[in-house]
């Protein structure tokens, strides 16, 4: 598409520009000439996330997620804090010394900001309790929320320990953000909790007297970012219609927090300008960005998986089961292009579902175990054994009088695998890697095509942000001339931030 001379200048969004038929250019104290348009700069409140920038101390509303078993590790989290944004830790998978040495890692840096997750394990409390105490002993910043349902006494917990009043605020010993795909649930996180659940903190000794009487009459979060479509655990469903929902209510939501401010964000196929632009222009307070962080070199993945993602386009990715809510029918998105790990993995879900309901006599199950994960099942049974009799004997203790759960842990085994295998580099199961990827990484891919961004090895986490922020108010700039017909691109190229780099 042919594009206007000097379009680039769009892209100084600090900058007033003149635009006109003939391109475009810095304004002067010339007023436009017939058919020109002066755009003035995109600051203070025209400028999207700027409130929720100044309430937190960011230099942008785009944040960087948490992605399990530590692929956003201290490192990652580091290059985003040090321009001024915030990232998570992923605790999921990583047990708690693991958060306090990157605590002390994120100390030594000189980093004040970041954040660490906690995700709700129905079937593993003791392990998200030791997760949840050691965020409060690490003196974590933020805590982001992620697979619960429902507010729980430790949630409530989280957002009142170490509370206190000043001037008549709350002040909280830490920021909580609430990432769920259940706008009825945000809205109850949103607004305070019940006497019940407050009660039920105090008797667990998360809360003193005073600290219970201030949850009582205020709310449990003040964060919330609503998630869409995107890799790993995913429902399907669009950002969209998630943040309508929500907002749909939003008057009545403020009159329930007494007035106090509450921020919404939106996640989940976020890999392009474009459809940041379209968050803003929805009126998002921020963005969380979450796995095409994963291909950036600060990211705790395997070298090769990286080459795997950037290969991506946004079509390569399927559905398989996932190994952490396995027996509760839960479901990740993955990569598909260069591994066989989705198919495999949905076959092994059929192998493990006729496994749990037994056979006639002398029966065999085709494809078998051992053809669909290169292991066989007595093989796999004794290195499950000796997993769980470190991590929960009891576990072992109940699959004795389980079919059902003996097949459900033979299948965990492969699923849990073959994520540590992509981590590892392991060339040897590279069809086997599982790696969680949505189309939002294809879409990166092809924006970032030509760019010497295309190499992982030359794409930083911090990088990546400001990058797409920058792109996003570019994007919103350009729209915002679509009604004089402008030969200008739907969004912003990144050639363009390069070219505005120089004219800087």
């Amino acid at each position: 598409m042919h594009t206007l001379p000097d379009a680039h200048l769009l892209a100084l969004t600090d900058t007033s520009v003149v635009v006109g038929p003939r391109g475009v250019r810095r304004a002067g104290d010339q007023p436009p000439a017939t058919g020109e348009v002066r755009l003035a700069p995109l600051e203070g409140e025209t400028r999207p996330g700027e409130r929720f920038c100044a309430r937190f101390g960011l230099a942008s509303p785009l944040l960087s997620g948490a992605m399990a078993h530590g692929i956003s590790g201290p490192e990652l989290v580091a290059d985003v804090s040090s321009g001024g944004m915030l990232g998570f830790l992923g605790t999921a998978g990583r047990p708690p010394v693991w958060l306090l040495q990157s605590a002390r890692d994120l100390a030594g840096r000189g980093c004040h900001l970041w954040g660490a997750n906690l995700i709700h394990q129905p079937g593993a409390s003791q392990q998200e309790e030791a997760i949840a105490r050691t965020l409060v002993e690490s003196r974590a910043p933020w805590v982001s929320l992620s697979a619960f349902v429902q507010v729980t006494p430790r949630m409530v917990g989280l957002a009142f320990q170490g509370a206190r009043k000043e001037g008549g605020h709350l002040v909280r010993a830490r920021e909580l953000l609430l990432k769920t795909s259940l706008p009825a649930f945000a809205r109850a996180a949103l607004g305070p909790p019940s006497k019940e659940l407050v009660l039920a903190a105090a008797a667990k000794g998360w809360l003193t007297r005073e600290e219970a009487l201030l949850a009582i009459t205020h709310p449990v979060v003040d964060c919330v970012v609503l998630e869409g479509d995107s890799a790993g655990h995913t429902d399907g469903r669009q950002w969209t219609e998630l943040f309508d929902a929500l907002q749909a209510g939003r008057e009545q939501l403020l009159q329930a927090r007494r007035g106090r401010e509450m921020w919404i964000g939106v996640a989940g196929g976020f890999g392009e300008p474009g459809e940041v632009a379209r968050a803003w222009e929805a009126g998002a307070d921020f963005v969380l960005v979450g796995s095409v962080m994963q291909s950036t070199r600060q990211a705790e993945q395997g070298e090769l998986a990286k080459d795997m993602l950037v290969a991506a386009a946004p079509d390569d990715v399927g559905m398989a089961p996932a190994a952490d809510m396995y027996e509760f029918g839960a479901r990740v998105q993955v990569l598909t292009r260069g591994t066989s790990f989705a198919r495999r993995a949905n076959l092994l879900d059929t192998w493990g579902r006729a496994a749990a309901n037994g056979l006639p006599d002398g029966e065999e199950l085709e494809p078998s175990y051992e053809a669909i994960t290169g292991e066989s099942p007595q093989t796999a049974w004794e290195a499950t054994q000796a997993f769980w009799a470190i991590r929960d004997p009891e576990v072992l203790v109940r699959a004795e009088d389980s079919r059902r759960l003996r097949a459900a842990l033979l299948v965990r085994r492969y699923l849990g695998l073959s994520s540590r295998w992509a981590r590892r580099g392991d060339v040897d199961r590279q069809d086997d890697f599982q790696i969680w990827c949505g189309p939002a990484q294809g879409r990166l891919n092809v924006w970032l095509t030509g760019c010497h961004l295309q190499d992982w090895r030359q794409r930083g986490a911090r990088q990546t942000l400001e990058l797409l922020w920058r792109a996003s108010l570019t994007t919103v700039r350009v729209w915002s001339l679509a009604r004089y017909e402008l030969p200008l691109p739907a969004v912003c190229p990144v050639a363009w931030l390069m070219e505005d780099d120089d004219a800087r």
